[in-house]
């Protein structure tokens, strides 16, 4: 469709106080604070666990080494995704528009291609638990009680009962963090902490109270709260999680989600037909967000 002078008349002439509502305040992307930034110059990467070791058993005198074969699992694969979007306009539209339309259009499609990458971005998290929308390589859930392992075990990312976020339930999810959820592919504990709260706007609060109080959240007694400074990576309000109730936690495992770039930050391009004097006017780009180890996050589908 081309933007023509016929948009409005008044956009022709002198006299309107302002036009409005093109552009909005410009925000930071907000997925770009959960994933780790990665190029790719691929159609897509596939990642791999391969365990290590188990644990060493004691050697009796004169026997021989026990020697230990490591376990591989099912690869998950990340598929670069083009976006591209445009707008044609007029050569007359730009030459008798008096109010900068082509600039603040130009910058409009910035901020949409922003929107969209935040929105991509809270797919994975808003389809979490949901094993038909978004799936690891096991062929489980984001969040999932059980989670395979190569050695034919398995771990839970996800709260064994499901609740809204409170002192009690993020008590429990850090718990379960270091204990339920910290196990490598061979089945052998490992190292595992929580590191960031991800919630909806209107856990926003509520996560502000648990974190941040000096004394004990929601009481009387003048203890101290066990939570503060206990996340590294704080608390981060997610307006593109589409849950008011679903809450995750981000641990501070090695293998973090990941934004496979391809070509971000986008291309611009503009080109003019020969025969209409039309402009046109697009953005490219192609990325892709996603898991691939389920340690990093843990889940609660309240």
């Amino acid at each position: 469709m081309v933007i023509t002078t016929g948009l409005s008349p008044k956009l022709l002439r002198p006299g309107l106080k302002k036009v409005y509502d093109i552009t909005n305040k410009t925000k930071e992307i907000q997925a770009f604070k959960l994933y780790e930034s990665e190029s790719s110059n691929k159609n897509y990467e596939e990642r791999m666990p391969v365990s290590g070791f188990g644990r060493v058993p004691i050697k009796t005198q004169g026997s021989n080494t026990e020697y230990f074969s490591p376990y591989a699992g099912a690869s998950q694969k990340q598929v670069n995704i083009a976006y591209s979007m445009g707008f044609i306009i007029t050569k007359e539209m730009i030459m008798f528009n008096q109010y900068d339309l082509m600039v603040r259009w130009t910058k409009a499609l910035k901020q949409s291609a922003d929107n969209t990458v935040d929105l991509i971005g809270a797919t994975p998290f808003n389809s979490a638990f949901d094993a038909t929308a978004y799936t690891l390589a096991d062929g489980k859930a984001l969040c999932a009680s059980d989670h395979t392992l190569a050695n034919g075990g398995s771990v839970a990312n996800l709260a064994a009962a499901n609740a809204d976020l409170s002192e009690t339930s993020f008590e429990q999810a850090l718990i379960d963090i270091e204990t339920v959820m910290a196990f490598d592919e061979a089945g052998k504990e490992i190292s595992l902490g929580a590191y960031k709260l991800v919630v909806p706007p209107a856990e926003q609060f509520e996560a502000a109270r648990l974190l941040e109080s000096s004394q004990q959240p929601g009481t009387a007694n003048n203890s101290i709260n066990p939570f503060m400074n206990i996340l590294p990576g704080g608390f981060m309000s997610y307006r593109f999680l589409t849950s008011e109730k679903n809450w995750f936690i981000m641990t501070d495992h090695t293998d973090q989600p990941v934004c496979q770039k391809a070509l971000y930050p986008g291309e611009f391009k503009q080109d003019n037909d020969f025969d209409s004097d039309n402009m046109k006017m697009k953005l490219y780009y192609n990325l892709s967000f996603g898991f691939y180890n389920f340690r990093s996050i843990y889940g609660n589908g309240a």
